[in-house]
């Protein structure tokens, strides 16, 4: 699965769910933060970020 199915499939989701963009970001947030604490034993010393954008339709000239 590629990067743009994936944000679709979660988009969809969401959508379906009816959950709000935040929230959906912060329930991302705290998976990745638990799996990093069962492998590491903490996740004091990671940073999580998302870079968060919809996607775009181009024109073609």
């Amino acid at each position: 699965m590629n990067s743009a199915e994936l944000i679709s499939s979660f988009a969809d989701f969401a959508k379906e769910k009816n959950i709000d963009r935040p929230t959906m970001i912060k329930v991302l947030e705290d998976v990745f933060r638990t799996m990093i604490r069962k492998r590491y034993g903490t996740d004091e010393n990671f940073e999580i970020n998302f870079v968060v954008c919809g996607f775009c339709k181009r024109k073609k000239h």
